[in-house]
């Protein structure tokens, strides 16, 4: 398993007596409706990926996290914290932002935590990555953005999915993201109606099958062996713990918890825990300076715009310092011409 992001989660059954359990109140017919101004704030604090095997849990990774809101504008910076026995890497932390419309990626790299031995001119080395991508929900990544996404950002998207299915940005990467047919039904339970940007809990549903990626954006569906053919309950997010902005709960603690079937299962609530995150907030207060309305990118950087295309296929990609051209601007025909001759 590679992380959540490309773990196997196996599921657990949709039973009334598990719902009753985990999500109460939503058999009384609850649904997701959002309809108060979205917050301003900012929430700082610790998310810790979790991996169980054989009823051991044991930190695979930790991050802190920096998530600033403004509206369906947000902004969070992933900085990975060492557990014990970890090294440090090239990539000292990760931001993502979304101004509504899009969503960036932007990766940076310290070049100085790298060594001649590795890459020749290290120092002089272009080293940030800039992914853009149509849309407002992230994918998932090797800094673990979308549960922290999900707790503090997500209020907006969740107000487009009307239809009660969203995109399965808990385990599809990059290159899965946009494959047909990827979204997957939720069912939220919130505490009132004046506080639907922050469910208390959220039960993410499979229908029974698994999309199987095979390249150039194609897929294939498998129907799950019984008894997880039926439909069942993937994934869980709940909140343990929120503190109040603008009258609104943010999350101080919460878990996702990923369920996983076992040989021999007789039913599809024959399941145990096999991974799961656990986020914690050590300040949340009103945002002093508003999220900005363009991306900032740091210093010298490679973009990789998937909204356009580049000549013989893939996302347009150029260097850039600090900025990100728009999608109409008159630079993005010079960079397709320039990358038709280098062909």
């Amino acid at each position: 398993m590679r992380g959540a992001c490309k773990s196997k989660i196996g599921p657990a059954r949709l039973t009334s007596a598990r719902l009753a359990c985990i999500l109460p109140g939503l058999l009384a017919g609850l649904t997701f409706c959002p309809t108060a101004d979205a917050a301003r704030f900012e929430a700082e604090g610790t998310l810790t990926y979790i991996r169980n095997v054989d009823g051991t849990s044991t930190p695979i990774d930790k991050w802190g996290f920096d998530a600033k809101v403004d509206g369906c504008r947000w902004r969070i910076k992933m900085t990975r914290e060492l557990l014990p026995g970890q090294k440090p890497t090239a990539v000292p932390y990760y931001e993502f932002f979304s101004d509504g419309t899009n969503t960036y990626t932007i990766r940076v790299i310290d070049p100085a935590r790298l060594t001649a031995s590795k890459v020749r001119n290290y120092n002089r080395w272009i080293s940030n990555q800039v992914l853009v991508a149509s849309g407002s929900i992230p994918f998932c990544s090797e800094a673990k953005v979308s549960p922290v996404w999900l707790a503090y950002a997500s209020g907006c998207a969740f107000r487009d999915a009307a239809s009660g299915r969203i995109k399965k940005f808990l385990t599809l990467s990059q290159s899965d993201f946009n494959i047909p047919s990827n979204d997957v039904p939720f069912f939220a339970t919130y505490a009132s109606k004046a506080t639907t940007d922050f469910p208390i809990s959220i039960a993410f549903s499979n229908e029974g099958s698994v999309l199987i990626p095979y390249g150039n954006g194609g897929a294939v569906r498998k129907v799950l062996n019984p008894p997880y053919d039926q439909g069942f309950i993937n994934a869980v997010y709940e909140v343990s713990e929120s503190g109040t902005i603008q009258n609104q709960p943010i999350p101080k603690r919460f878990r996702i918890t990923f369920y996983g079937g076992k040989a021999g299962a007789k039913s599809g609530s024959d399941t145990v825990v096999s991974v799961r995150y656990e986020g914690e907030a050590v300040s949340v207060r009103e945002l002093t300076d508003p999220v900005e309305t363009e991306p900032v990118v740091p210093g010298k950087s490679w973009v990789y715009d998937d909204r356009l295309s580049a000549p013989g296929g893939g996302p347009l990609w150029y260097y850039s310092t600090n900025s990100i051209y728009n999608t109409n601007d008159t630079n993005i025909g010079k960079i397709r011409r320039n990358l038709e001759v280098t062909r």
